[in-house]
């Protein structure tokens, strides 16, 4: 079987990428045209892939809701305790 990557839309793709990256511990796929202005970017972790866009880019305006509707459930190999501990003390 397959696998399915949603196509989020964002507000700000640096400070997306930046949270994915940082703090919850993706790596950065492809970014387009580069990763200095990102028009798209995929970002990954445990077999996991969420690409991202600007709002902008698929119609949705400033003064509109993002997400709403969405839910998205993704699996964490290991420990989730452990990540979610892990992740705590980062931000600290």
């Amino acid at each position: 079987m397959g696998y399915i990557s949603p196509m989020l839309a964002v507000r700000n793709m640096k400070q997306t990428i930046q949270f994915y990256r940082d703090s919850l511990g993706f790596k950065m796929g492809m970014a387009f045209p580069d990763a200095d202005n990102p028009e798209y970017t995929d970002l990954s972790k445990d077999g996991m892939v969420l690409m991202f866009m600007p709002a902008k880019n698929v119609g949705i305006g400033s003064r509109e809701k993002l997400g709403v509707g969405v839910n998205i459930y993704m699996q964490v190999d290991g420990d989730i305790d452990e990540y979610y501990n892990e992740l705590k003390k980062q931000r600290r």
